[in-house]
């Protein structure tokens, strides 16, 4: 059976998304809690992948290799075209603290990316993966 893609989703879009890992996609940025990437915090690759002085693209892949990231991800409207892409379900794990108990907004704290807790994404553009 084969997968059902919304009409938006660009075929380019959409072969990144079946695509085996890092087999075939080249990400712009490495995500990885241990130092061996490009960034420790998908935050901040996130901000370095659609810096106005990068180079324009269509999809700007990061890859978040394995493990616990404990960080509230946002990607504003403003950054276009982010690809999010994981070693899979139960493997890399990106987990928030907020809550309305603590003072956020049912938004702030309630918004998901991936199987994420506590993130929102809003960038035109944006897809995730793993």
């Amino acid at each position: 059976m084969g997968t059902t893609f919304p009409s938006w989703l660009s075929e380019h879009d959409r072969r990144l998304l079946v695509s085996p890992a890092t087999d075939t996609v080249t990400p712009e940025a490495v995500v990885a809690l241990d130092g061996s990437g490009t960034h420790r915090s998908i935050n901040k690759a996130v901000a370095a992948v659609t810096a106005p002085v990068r180079r324009a693209t269509t999809e700007k892949v990061i890859y978040v290799k394995a493990g616990r990231c404990q960080e509230s991800v946002s990607i504003s409207y403003r950054q276009e075209g982010v690809m999010l892409m994981g070693d899979g379900k139960g493997k890399t794990i990106i987990e928030g603290h907020k809550s309305v108990a603590a003072g956020y907004t049912t938004y702030s704290s309630s918004a998901t990316v991936v199987c994420v807790d506590d993130a929102a994404a809003m960038g035109a553009g944006f897809i995730a993966k793993g």
